[in-house]
């Protein structure tokens, strides 16, 4: 939880010149945690365990972070009900074929645009992915 105490700001409710300016409340919001923060221990998925709190109790959908890379992992998290939707962050930036390479390694049909036809439509590549997948 958080506390929040409304301190002066003598930046608000003052135009650039020292003038009057605006009729603003001279007010900001300070928040301060209530209690010592702790460590976050990092690792694959290591906030589904929210999504999937939040998802049992407060009956909504939800979505899962946290270091997600593999597509098994992140279907497993969806079809556990863990989550509704999973994110992925870092996990398309080092590697912006990423949703190509889980189709793949899921063994989903997937079709190319017409200007991709050529690099994803042979068998071998696919099968390149499968195996790149697999180890």
């Amino acid at each position: 939880m958080f506390s929040a105490e409304p301190t002066p700001n003598p930046l608000v409710g003052r135009a650039p010149n020292g003038g009057s300016g605006s009729k603003l409340p001279a007010r900001r919001l300070i928040v301060k945690p209530l209690r010592a923060a702790r460590r976050v221990e990092l690792g694959e998925g290591y906030q589904v365990r929210f999504s999937e709190q939040v998802r049992a109790e407060a009956q909504i959908p939800t979505m899962a972070v946290g270091m997600i890379y593999d597509p098994r992992h992140a279907e497993s998290l969806v079809a556990q009900g863990k989550a509704d939707l999973v994110a992925l962050a870092h996990g398309l930036l080092f590697d912006p074929h990423w949703a190509l390479r889980a189709a793949t390694a899921l063994g989903a049909e997937i079709t190319a645009p017409p200007q991709y036809e050529r690099s994803y439509g042979f068998p071998f590549l696919q099968e390149k992915e499968r195996n790149w997948m697999a180890d």
